[in-house]
């Protein structure tokens, strides 16, 4: 309303996107005031919203909060600057790292406190990848449950594309689903009802689909937070190439022992210097669980990665 102060955690837009300029309905409001605890990094923005503001007589503030705003943006800054999404890897693990016993058996190896917390992060992400592996092995749905409602695009590595079949649980919801396939391959193209997987060929990279190809595709589809729950094999992908920014490491109180499946496999490291690390940031009781809460800067070298 005229004359109220206005506080947001990011510069009002003066560009047309998803949304009209928000720079018009303030000055069109008599807004006399606004806070923008950070700037906008988007190049159609960058400091244009704050500028046409102050031209239209409305006083701005800029920087209050300003690292809580960051990290409450970081997916939006990150595939701005980036142009694909940021990446969080969740892992659902006992205490000796296994994902499975040796015979498949998985469920459930984390509590439901943690099992719900699992469906919070996928509320805040644009996007939930699995490969064909733990789609075969647990017949997932992938969508937000328990609370409110959020579409989410469901994303699965699958080599030969053929790998959805009716009945699956994955088909159950309307959400959009994104299959990733070998570029030589001709996937098995399947609908249920009027709903229709999309399916994007990409080529390989040392035998596997090439993560760069799937994460350049995710961003350009406006996917900014993409939430990996695949088995060992994907995880060792995106670690061993370096695009893991944020982890979400869930331990059980049980060991498997190790003829179990592991969490992740194998990254071929011969040396400590050479290893994978990250910053412990958070340690949490989940019920009977331990959550560990990781961040990655996958641009420092592997020996001051942590």
């Amino acid at each position: 309303s005229a004359g109220a102060d206005l506080f947001v955690t990011l510069e009002p837009c003066s560009h047309y996107g998803r949304t009209p300029p928000c720079v018009d309905a303030i000055l069109s409001s008599g807004i006399r005031r606004v806070v923008a605890a950070v700037e906008d990094p988007d190049p159609r923005v960058s400091g244009e919203g704050i500028s046409r503001l102050r031209k239209g007589g409305v006083r701005v503030d800029v920087g209050v909060c300003r690292q809580e705003a960051a990290e409450l943006n970081e997916p939006f800054f990150f595939s701005i600057k980036r142009g694909r999404p940021l990446v969080t890897l969740k892992l659902a693990m006992s205490m000796d790292a296994r994902i499975a016993t040796a015979a498949g058996d998985s469920k459930w190896i984390t509590g439901i406190e943690a099992r719900e917390y699992v469906q919070r992060l996928r509320f805040l992400h644009d996007a939930v990848l699995v490969g064909s592996g733990t789609l075969k092995a647990d017949n997932p749905r992938l969508d937000v449950r328990g609370r409110k409602k959020k579409s989410i695009t469901r994303v699965l590595l699958d080599s030969s594309g053929s790998s959805l079949s009716p009945g699956m649980s994955l088909l159950e919801s309307k959400d959009p689903v994104l299959v990733f396939h070998d570029l030589e391959s001709s996937p098995s193209r399947i609908a249920v009802a009027d709903f229709k997987p999309e399916y994007c060929g990409v080529s390989r990279d040392n035998g596997m689909l090439s993560w760069p190809e799937i994460l350049e595709e995710l961003g350009r589809r406006g996917i900014r937070s993409l939430l990996v729950e695949g088995g060992g094999k994907v995880a060792a992908g995106l670690i061993a190439q370096r695009h893991v920014n944020r982890l979400f490491l869930f331990y059980s109180p049980m060991f498997i022992g190790s003829e179990g499946v592991p969490g992740v496999g194998s990254l071929q490291t011969s040396l400590l210097s050479e290893s994978f690390r990250f910053r412990v940031v958070r340690c949490a009781r989940l019920g009977r669980d331990l959550l560990v809460e990781g961040r990655s800067n996958p641009d420092e070298p592997a020996e001051a990665n942590g």
